[in-house]
């Protein structure tokens, strides 16, 4: 990561290419470097058929060698029949990650499960629900060391039977140190 200048107090005279990338440069590939916050969050229903992970799309961010990031995922989630439900988890390109899932009225109403993750497509899920088409939610917060740059994605499967349905509005908060 690029090391933060404090910038130059600037008096007449011509400048430097030199100065222009120490203090400009240089100290803007610093703040875009660290991940300050950053949301994306998908704008239709995604549907999953199928027990092998996939990448929920949008919810992605860069990773870069030696930094970690705090993550926050949110989903809304509808499953097809009584005996399956989702599988939430992550890929990264390289590091140590480790979240919480848990999963709000997968039973019923009033209903949780938590489930810690610690590998890449890991995870036990929701085993089975109660009712069909009714909204539940999935809320996770975990950490990640990065070993490799690359891509770090939130990625999804149906366990065991019919089809999962992860609603608009699913939205992953990420920050950086």
């Amino acid at each position: 990561m690029t090391a933060w200048t404090t910038p130059k107090t600037w008096a007449a005279g011509t400048l430097s290419s030199s100065e222009l990338n120490t203090h400009v440069r240089d100290n803007l590939s610093h703040l875009y470097e660290r991940v300050v916050g950053y949301a994306p969050t998908t704008s239709s229903d995604v549907t999953r058929a199928s027990a092998t992970f996939a990448d929920l799309d949008v919810l992605s961010f860069p990773v870069a060698t030696g930094k970690n990031y705090t993550f926050m995922f949110i989903a809304t989630w509808t499953h097809s029949n009584t005996g399956g439900g989702p599988v939430f988890s992550f890929d990264h390109p390289g590091g140590n990650a480790r979240a919480l899932f848990e999963y709000t009225g997968e039973t019923s109403n009033t209903s949780d499960l938590r489930d810690w993750v610690t590998s890449i497509d890991g995870g036990a899920g929701v085993a089975t629900v109660d009712t069909i088409d009714v909204a539940r939610i999935c809320v996770a917060h975990g950490r990640y060391t990065c070993t490799s740059s690359g891509t770090f994605k939130m990625r999804y499967a149906r366990n065991t039977t019919g089809t999962l349905t992860v609603q608009a509005g699913a939205s992953l908060f990420v920050t950086s140190d």
